[in-house]
């Protein structure tokens, strides 16, 4: 049968996939389809059903690398870790999936010296691999290599999946910016994006003029703290070419040499919220109860499945902290109408009632607002952190044993952001430990 192409890993293609199977025999790329299709629970067994089928004298590197990813869905890292060695052991060169995935499995197991020297020793047998590349620049970023790590950063811009507005790519090739106009991109995520802006007073010191294109969520938050409302979300083809440097925002960090003085580290708030605006949201707040104190909250990231699983926790392990006495929780996590359904369905099985302002998600500057209104934020590692970082309201990070780069390897400081405290997972996807830390900082801290 010819090669199958899937859009999507949907049920129903698992279904139709596992029709053909007893239609035609469980092989080639039909085997091969349903083994890449399953990351979760029961197709990940069924999978490894279907691997277990291959004679001995076919397990070759690709088997091995399948099954290696497929104990990784089930966090049996022991098994996974000697799978994808193993995978490696067969092959000439490294293949770059198959060390970023090992490279991962390290790092959530508390690893994180011995995946950055994996990717070194990768990166000098494959030099020119970007994804390899791009793989080692997070881990010298995350251990705090700025040098080195910057550089290795702009790998990404040779990446076939980097992304940039209407299409538009970048033109900087590492000139100096001084008395030039610059169009910065915004690229990656929201998240990226705001903690790149935390370099937009350099730029707006050193260059002739500049504009910002990117996400509408950030057009107003951006444009209060700059004059002549920089940030555009659009531009015509004619305008775009008059710039003499397009840059993407995630450069700027490395082009003004971001961690290479560290007594500017942590830093201070880069974005302005107009006093008026926070307290409007303390008085929408003062009407939701009689609470002593407000705190808001998120609860899941997004990104693949693993990295979703990660790093996202449950409201029920949050209960330890909805509990709290004298306490009023508003949602600050984004979603849509599924997020409203679980803050609904929590309420009818807890009797806990969570509030939640969900236009905040389409404005950031609306949630930067209310984030300062709140007491305190507390949320799992994703963009809210860097919305409540770049005003410089308090926000407490919950990080997983294999944190962003951003978040550093160790420690309670965030270098971007000096109103951030993070705490740190101790065993991968067990949150029960950080929840109960939070929880004892909060009624130390808050006298509750």
């Amino acid at each position: 049968m010819g090669k199958l192409v899937l859009g999507s890993n949907s049920p129903r293609r698992k279904q139709l996939l596992e029709e053909a199977g007893h239609q035609f025999g469980f092989d080639g790329n039909l085997k091969k389809a349903i083994i890449e299709l399953s990351n979760e629970e029961p197709a990940v067994t069924r999978a490894l059903e279907l691997l277990s089928l291959t004679p001995q004298d076919e397990r070759d590197c690709l088997f091995f690398f399948h099954r290696g990813l497929l104990h990784f869905y089930q966090a049996k890292w022991t098994s996974a870790e000697s799978d994808l060695f193993q995978s490696l052991q067969l092959r000439a060169d490294p293949d770059p999936e198959t060390v970023v995935l090992l490279s991962e499995i390290y790092r959530i197991q508390s690893q994180p010296k011995k995946s950055l020297q994996l990717l070194e020793t990768a990166c000098c047998q494959s030099p020119d691999n970007t994804q390899l590349q791009f793989a080692l620049a997070h881990d010298l970023l995350l251990h705090h290599r700025w040098l080195s790590g910057w550089k290795m950063y702009e790998s990404r811009l040779r990446k076939d999946d980097q992304i940039f507005p209407m299409g538009i790519h970048p033109n900087w090739r590492g000139q100096s910016l001084e008395n030039q106009s610059v169009l910065v991109l915004a690229e990656q995520g929201l998240g990226d994006t705001l903690m790149a802006a935390s370099q937009l007073l350099k730029l707006d010191r050193q260059a002739r003029e500049w504009k910002f294109l990117g996400f509408p969520q950030l057009s107003s938050l951006i444009n209060n703290s700059f004059a002549g409302n920089p940030f555009v979300t659009e531009l015509y083809d004619s305008e775009i070419s008059s710039y003499d440097i397009v840059i993407g925002a995630c450069s700027l960090p490395g082009y003004f040499g971001f961690g290479s003085d560290s007594s500017l580290l942590p830093q201070a708030p880069y974005l302005t919220i107009h006093p008026v605006d926070i307290e409007h949201w303390r008085q929408r707040l003062s009407s939701l109860s009689n609470s002593k104190h407000v705190f808001g909250f998120s609860w899941f990231g997004g990104g693949n499945a693993m990295s979703r699983r990660r790093r996202s926790l449950s409201l029920s392990d949050l209960t330890p902290l909805f509990s709290l006495p004298n306490t009023t929780w508003v949602s600050l996590q984004y979603g849509g109408e599924q997020t409203q359904q679980e803050l609904n369905q929590f309420c009818c099985d807890t009797g806990i009632q969570l509030h939640s302002f969900p236009d905040t998600c389409l404005d950031l500057y609306q949630q930067a607002a209310l984030c300062m209104a709140l007491d305190l934020t507390i949320s799992v590692q994703q963009t809210v952190v860097h919305v409540a970082g770049s005003v410089g309201a308090p926000v407490w990070s919950l990080l997983p044993t294999a944190p962003e780069w951003r978040y550093g390897a160790a420690g309670c400081v965030m270098p971007w952001y000096e109103s951030v405290r993070l705490f740190r997972q101790d065993e991968p996807f067990v949150w029960s430990g950080v929840v109960g830390e939070v929880a004892a900082s909060l009624q130390e801290q808050f006298d509750l």
